[in-house]
């Protein structure tokens, strides 16, 4: 059960890639109207949008950074799909202390979005 919710969340996200991937070249223009409106989004769609999971979601992406040097949205759906899937502001919050504490195993500066 605890594999098979993230596998169809990795499996719906690469749908969506591939689908978003066959379109037509004559959006260009409309392109930055959509990146503008994508950038107010978080990158990974969460379960319960409220600003306590957008933190987490940012704390977690900050710590998926760290890990690897860049944050791919592959490696942001497999590291925070938890946050993603989280029913309530505690859930996240949870989540967000455990990122801070890897982040700090680490070594490093804890960002201000794990705080």
């Amino acid at each position: 059960m605890r594999i098979r919710a993230p596998l169809i969340a990795t499996l719906s996200f690469l749908t969506l890639l591939a689908t978003t991937a066959c379109g037509s070249e004559d959006k260009s223009k409309t392109d930055k109207a959509d990146k503008a409106k994508d950038e107010a989004k978080p990158s990974l769609n969460l379960q319960n949008d409220t600003p306590a999971c957008r933190k987490a979601l940012e704390c977690c992406e900050k710590m998926v950074e760290i890990d690897k040097g860049k944050a791919t949205p592959e490696d942001i759906n497999l590291s925070c799909s938890g946050v993603g899937m989280a029913g309530d502001d505690k859930t996240c919050d949870d989540f967000k202390k455990g990122y801070a504490m890897s982040i700090e195993g680490k070594g490093q500066p804890v960002p201000d979005s794990c705080k």
